[in-house]
């Protein structure tokens, strides 16, 4: 099994052992990074997505990265691996998600936050929802 094939695997039973449904998105988040030993490069809003309230991103250690996506109703999650094609959506933001909160605040990622869920969409990269 390939290094990449590996960290999707991981990534895959993490996301479904993220913990209970009283945990905050947040800290499954970051459950899930720990156990497939990647890092989380943004955790966003998704204002005007019609299934979706938030996206994280967790870079996996061969490059790839981890999708996991929050439902509307605030339970459900969906989830994808991708590879390294997404990295200029990206880009802005994980800069975005490394400025201190009052920067953040202040700064419009819509946007960008917009494009990199219509880029997942488009290339069938389909979260898969876990109850």
């Amino acid at each position: 099994m390939a290094a990449d094939e590996m960290d999707a695997f991981l990534f895959g039973i993490a996301v479904n052992d993220a913990g209970s449904k009283d945990i905050s998105f947040e800290q499954r988040i970051s459950t899930i990074a720990d156990r497939s030993a990647g890092v989380v490069i943004c955790n966003v809003r998704l204002d005007s997505d019609p299934h979706y309230q938030r996206i994280a991103v967790i870079r996996l250690p061969s490059g790839g990265i981890g999708v996991v996506a929050l439902g509307k109703d605030g339970l459900s999650m969906g989830s994808c691996t991708a590879n390294g094609a997404f990295s200029s959506f990206l880009e802005p933001l994980a800069e975005w998600y490394q400025l201190p909160l009052r920067y953040q605040a202040v700064s419009d990622i819509r946007g960008h936050v917009s494009l990199f869920a219509a880029a997942l969409r488009n290339a069938g990269c389909l979260f898969h929802y876990s109850h």
